[in-house]
């Protein structure tokens, strides 16, 4: 298992730094990826959302399976 916590514009570094405690109080292997935010929502379009956690949650689908994870989706 490993924790993964992605650092982009909208994310307040508050949070990162309580992931980061987090997984070290649980004893787990943590890594913090920083990635960049589709242009795309830049003009607020009504599926901003999607486009925004569909860039994140690819992201961390390549990661783990880049460190040979698996991913059961």
């Amino acid at each position: 298992m490993k924790a993964v916590t992605m650092i982009t514009p909208y994310i307040p570094e508050w949070e990162i730094e309580e992931a980061k405690n987090l997984a070290a109080a649980l004893g787990v292997e943590h890594e913090v990826l920083e990635i960049d935010i589709p242009e795309a929502i830049a003009d607020n379009p009504e599926n901003r959302c999607y486009l925004c956690k569909k860039q994140i949650f690819s992201s961390i689908i390549k990661t783990a399976e880049e460190q040979g994870f698996q991913c059961g989706f």
